[in-house]
């Protein structure tokens, strides 16, 4: 019943938000857009289970921070000398950078220590990027393209299983499209209004995007410092605001870098050592032809995106104007530095979700304008129906409605039955063979372990731990 509930929901708000549209009220459909996205999320986040890739890392990291903030630890307790380049089984985990996890860690200070607390930043940092689709949109081209746009990212399947924690790089990268967005949004007002404060601002909001996603931030400079020299036009000028925001950019992520490097050095030597690996090697396996991103984004975003994406290229050759070339490099900028890397995974390439969404709205919007001039006007319809069809359908496909939700995974219930049972106090339960050894830390304070050997075990037991392992889906005292 819940499924169908689902979709009645969704399908009035999308229509709710059409007929707002159509009746050219921005507010009111830009609120239904807003109230679809955040629906949609806060839905896909009722899983009371944490999810594989990546965040039931991200979750225990963030949990350790609260304990400590200036020290993230994956396993904390000390039991075993682990191997510090093993990022899924380490003590200090320097694996991506921790301003994302301060956040979810604040967040579980409040809410508790939980896969809601956990989520909760992502759904208002989603949002945020959702409203700011629009505003960049309504900047670069009008209202209408702007809400077209922000309607395309609260439905986008990916972008949803990202923002739910469901897909690798779950709530650090629902960070990172947000800082993003938010440093566009100030090169377009720094080039209309020159205020030497939206230079410090988008230094200091990409130094924050270093401390989300390494050198993922070098995009967010490099995109805009293009649309600065094309606008600007004058060197020294484009120079000087260069210069502030690369101050402002060290400023922010320096005191991280020295923190890490003084407190940690074997691990962060080894860390910033494998910042730029996927660059040149292949890692876990995510490899893929030249062509990887211009094939998935037909996955990802749209069946339809080459039309747009053609539109862009055809227009700008004719005139390229300051709107076009941003959102050129917003995309081939990603695009193409992407694909020449060795790791490829099609979560990267979302940091363009946002220009991708507002080419698209626009040339639908111009389809449909010169709808009148084309020999066979139900074409021009007939491809907008597919544009959004497909848009929708991949939506669907991705949030799965009929999927149970709020349901307790026998995973816990049977580590539930363990404490309840046994009745030791978690902290002094050690699980071995364990599949769901980070989920027992999480949620139970448990010490879940895959595998410790026959000494380690004998010295762990006479410690005064009780040791469980793991057989045949029940738990067997050793």
């Amino acid at each position: 019943m819940s499924g169908y509930l689902t979709v009645l929901a969704v399908t009035f708000l999308i229509l709710c938000s059409l007929y707002f549209y159509i009746k050219a009220n921005i507010t009111w459909s830009l609120i239904t857009i807003l109230v679809l996205g955040f629906g949609l999320r806060v839905y896909g986040s009722l899983e009371s289970s944490l999810h594989e890739w990546d965040e039931r890392f991200h979750a225990l990291v963030a949990k350790n921070l609260m304990d400590d903030p200036l020290k993230p630890v994956l396993i904390s307790d000390g039991l075993l000398n682990l191997d510090y380049t093993n990022w899924s089984m380490c003590h200090v985990w320097l694996a991506k950078p921790p301003l994302a996890f301060w956040m979810m860690a604040l967040s579980m200070k409040v809410l508790g220590v939980n896969e809601y607390g956990l989520r909760f930043p992502s759904l208002i940092f989603s949002i945020l990027s959702i409203y700011l689709t629009f505003l960049i949109g309504k900047k670069l081209y009008n209202e209408k393209i702007g809400l077209v746009a922000a309607f395309l990212y609260a439905i986008n399947g990916l972008l949803y299983e990202i923002n739910i924690g469901l897909m690798s790089g779950d709530h650090v990268d629902t960070l990172f499209h947000l800082l993003f967005q938010l440093s566009v949004l100030l090169v377009i007002k720094y080039t209309k209004v020159p205020k030497t404060k939206y230079l410090v601002l988008i230094g200091v909001l990409s130094g924050l995007a270093f401390l989300c996603k390494w050198i993922m931030s070098l995009f967010i400079l490099l995109v805009c410092f293009s649309y600065l020299i094309f606008v600007l036009k004058k060197i020294r000028e484009t120079i000087n605001g260069a210069c502030i925001i690369g101050f402002f950019f060290v400023l922010t992520l320096s005191p991280w870098l020295l923190l890490i490097w003084t407190k940690f050095p074997v691990e962060s030597k080894w860390m910033i050592g494998q910042i730029f690996t996927p660059i040149g090697s292949v890692i876990q396996a995510h490899d893929g032809a030249w062509y990887y991103y211009l094939e998935s984004i037909r996955i990802n975003v749209n069946e339809f995106i080459y039309l747009p994406l053609i539109f862009l290229i055809f227009v700008s050759f004719k005139r390229l104007n300051k709107e076009r070339f941003l959102l050129l490099v917003w995309i081939f900028i990603p695009l193409m530095l992407l694909s020449v890397s060795e790791t490829k995974r099609a979560v990267y390439l979302m940091m363009a979700a946002t220009p991708l969404f507002i080419v698209s709205a626009w040339s639908m919007h111009y389809l449909y304008a010169i709808r009148s001039r084309i020999k066979y006007k139900w074409a021009a319809y007939l491809i907008i129906c597919l544009f959004f069809a497909a848009a929708i359908r991949y939506s669907i496909e991705r949030i799965k409605p009929f999927k149970p939700r709020l349901e307790k995974p026998e995973y816990r219930i049977t580590m539930e039955s363990l404490i309840e049972e046994t009745k030791f106090p978690p902290d002094s339960i050690v699980l071995l063979n364990e599949p769901y050894f980070i989920e027992s830390r999480f949620y139970y304070n448990m010490k879940g372990y895959r595998y410790i050997d026959d000494e380690n075990i004998l010295r762990i037991k006479k410690s005064g731990y009780k040791v469980f392992e793991f057989r045949e889906h029940k738990y067997v005292e050793l």
